[in-house]
This record gives C-alpha cells, structure tokens and sequence, in this order.
C-alpha cells in the first residue's frame, strides 16, 4: 500500500501543479496534498466570491461537485486539503471537472 500511495500522491500532486492559479509542494507524509489556491482569492466562482479557503471549497463544492477541506482549519487559509486515499482513476474524475470550472473564470 506504502507504494500505492506513493505513485497516487505523484499524480495528485502533478495533477494539481498543473491547474491554473494553483501551487502545491509534493507530499511527503501522509495520504494528503496541500495545495495554495490563494490566486483565485478575489474571483468569483460557480457564483461564489472567492476571499478564503472556505469560499473556494464551497465554490468547488457546488461547481464541480469536489469536496475539499478549507486550509484554515490547518491554519493555512492559502491552501485546501485533498486526500489521496483513493483511486487515481476516482481522483482524475475530480480533478478534470476542478479543472474546468477554474478554467471557466468568473460566472
């Protein structure tokens, strides 16, 4: 499993670095990435203006049906928590629709 969850971190981790406006260090513990999100601060996404961790998760949440933990709860309000503690081919659904709707911009 130490392996399986070495290469699903890798692609997360690759997946999420190439997402516009989104930076994030390879992990290096646990089964989670730790992603800043902090440039979509000030957008407006899915209908929801961005200015935090919590309004970007609950953006994503309802524009693209992507649950994510909000980085202030870690004392990180830059950044959000997603897990790698699943299929990568669970994770790629995720993150293709999280892809597009940060594409989209404002709406």
């Amino acid at each position: 499993m130490r392996a399986a969850f070495e290469v699903r971190g890798r692609h997360l981790h690759r997946r999420l670095s190439a997402l516009p406006g989104v930076t994030c260090v390879e992990p290096t513990g646990a089964f989670y990435c730790f992603p800043d999100v902090s440039r979509h601060f000030g957008r407006t996404i899915a209908g929801v203006k961005v200015d935090g961790s919590m309004t970007f998760t609950r953006a994503c949440l309802e524009g693209a049906r992507v649950a994510l933990v909000p980085g202030d709860a870690f004392g990180e309000d830059r950044c959000v928590r997603l897990s790698f503690a699943t299929s990568v081919e669970e994770m790629d659904k995720g993150l293709d629709r999280l892809e597009k709707l940060l594409k989209e911009g404002s709406r």
